[in-house]
């Protein structure tokens, strides 16, 4: 069996296969051929000889060439960016690791917000020192606890999961919400913990009596046309004044000229933004404006070990292929 991998990027080093990591996976499967490619001439070249593949890229014509394919697998957690329609026979999968690394993300945004970590930085920065040197009696007003707060996760798959998951720990009562009901609760629920399924009850309905009492809101959503602008003008009057909002999943979930609105109309809300409707975030976007939106570069899942997690990943199933 064969093994075709081209993991390049021009976004960050850790999406870039290094030569430990190459190493490491072909150590993982030693009855493996690894063919391991950094262009893609070299890609297109042998792709008749790959079972399997490994890549962040795939173009539709690619199919006719590849006519061994069982596999092909991405590091990337959704597959909304490959625009393809694979044969029957091949199964075209992403990776489910991704928890691991964006929970420590989702558990940074909630005790930014909640601690008043953020805004005290962009208060007493060089920028605002003259006007507001020392605001303490202002942010102390606005500061809580994690323990005891409700953090409403929609989209609890995987990676909403396991960041519910470290949320417990902290203390949080977590509600979650996905489209599938389940047969078994996640083990670290508590007495206070819930799931919800939009199959059982539609999404409004639910909306109408979870947002209300929900003081963090995390969006872990994949990006189609079902999840577009889900979260709107009426959705986010629905949620407290100083209800924190955390996107992580894709940008498409939120209306962002409805959250521009929110923030600005409620000052002691919060959003942490990773993913926007366009990226990379256009220069003039009202949002790079907002005194209480804090913004990434959709990196909510780098680390080092990026490709290490997803190298474990990548060769059980390989394996799977065989036995």
């Amino acid at each position: 069996m064969t093994l075709l991998v081209w993991l390049t990027s021009k976004e960050t080093e850790c999406w870039n296969l290094s030569y430990n990591q190459e190493i490491r996976l072909k150590k993982a499967l030693p009855q493996w051929k690894i063919i391991v490619v950094r262009d893609a001439d070299a890609f297109v070249s042998a792709l008749p000889r790959a079972d399997a593949i490994a890549s962040w890229l795939f173009r539709q014509e690619w199919f006719a060439l590849a006519s061994s394919l069982q596999l092909l697998k991405t590091p990337a957690a959704g597959l909304d960016y490959f625009e393809i329609s694979p044969p029957g026979h091949i199964i075209f999968e992403g990776s489910r690791f991704h928890g691991l690394l964006m929970a420590e993300t989702a558990i940074g945004y909630l005790l930014a917000h909640a601690r008043g970590i953020c805004r005290a930085e962009r208060s007493m920065s060089k920028e605002s020192a003259q006007e507001k040197s020392w605001p303490r009696w202002e942010l102390a007003g606005q500061m809580r606890t994690l323990k005891g707060s409700r953090l409403t996760i929609l989209g609890f798959g995987a990676i909403g999961s396991e960041a519910g998951r470290r949320a417990s720990l902290l203390g949080c009562k977590v509600t979650g919400i996905k489209q599938r009901p389940i047969s078994h609760l996640p083990v670290w629920f508590g007495p206070e913990d819930r799931l919800f399924a939009t199959e059982k009850e539609p999404l409004a309905s639910l909306f109408l009596r979870i947002l209300p009492r929900t003081d963090h809101l995390l969006i872990v959503l994949p990006g189609d046309r079902k999840t577009d602008a889900i979260i709107g003008k009426k959705e986010l009057s629905l949620l407290p004044d100083n209800a924190g909002i955390y996107n992580i999943g894709r940008g498409n979930a939120i209306e962002e000229s409805a959250l521009i609105d929110h923030l600005a109309k409620h000052p002691a809300a919060e959003a942490f933004l990773d993913v926007f409707e366009r990226e990379p975030l256009p220069a003039a976007s009202p949002l790079r404006a907002c005194n209480n939106a804090y913004l990434m570069p959709h990196l909510s899942a780098a680390a080092p070990e990026y490709l290490d997690l997803f190298i474990d990943e990548l060769a059980a199933r390989c394996l799977a292929l065989v036995y």
